[in-house]
């Protein structure tokens, strides 16, 4: 493994553990057994290491959305689960969002950028889905790039409600970030979307919610 992604491994967990304000580049070189100064050859800065590490996430999500021209709700609900565990590999970033704002504004005007580009693959995403018959077709313009917005908001900080309410806040325990957003979108599915979601759910999320057993109660 060529240093420059030893070093970035290695800032990953220690971030993760400690938190991006937490940790020197002094730990990081520890952590990778090179001295401060072969870690300044590579990586000047936090923020630099910072930029190469966001680089990496965008990169690795970048394909995500139309895997192999797949369209389905499944392969929706398997996206929703990649970007669960890819958040838990990059907590830090998820849990310290509002730090990295501040220290770091310029790694946000690139995260910006990212939303607005999964945004627009949201709408083209809906929009396949409302061909297919599974999303009901949008009333106002504009409706499912607010539905959106409500799914990011909620995932995109679900980390930290888990951090600041506790594992057994029964708002946590009684669901997943994944139970969620399939919540929010529910009451958009048609009776065929329904009929999808049911024929994967049960293998997919152990348990189900009121809301769930309400809007699967419409196809008895």
């Amino acid at each position: 493994m060529k240093t420059k992604d030893k070093i970035v491994n290695a800032s990953i967990r220690l971030f993760n553990k400690f938190g991006i304000m937490q940790v020197s580049l002094r730990q990081i070189a520890s952590e990778v057994k090179i001295s401060h100064s072969n870690l300044a050859y590579h990586y000047r800065s936090k923020n630099e290491i910072l930029h190469e590490i966001y680089t990496r996430m965008d990169n690795e999500m970048s394909d995500a959305i139309f895997p192999e021209g797949d369209h389905s709700l499944e392969h929706y609900h398997k996206l929703l689960k990649r970007i669960s565990d890819f958040q838990k590999q990059h907590k830090f970033f998820y849990m310290d969002l509002l730090s990295i704002a501040r220290e770091y504004p310029e790694v946000i005007r690139r995260y910006r950028n990212t939303i607005s580009k999964r945004s627009e693959e949201y709408d083209e995403l809906i929009r396949h889905f409302i061909t297919k018959g599974l999303v009901k077709a949008e009333e106002e313009n504009g409706f499912y790039k607010s539905l959106f917005h409500s799914i990011w908001v909620m995932s995109t900080f679900w980390l930290q409600q888990r951090k600041i309410l506790g594992e057994s806040h029964n708002l946590i325990s009684s669901g997943s970030d994944i139970k969620h957003v399939w919540e929010i979108l529910l009451p958009h599915l048609t009776r065929d979307g329904l009929k999808e979601y049911r024929s994967f759910i049960d293998e997919g999320i152990p348990g189900t919610r009121p809301i769930q057993k309400m809007y699967l109660s419409q196809l008895n």
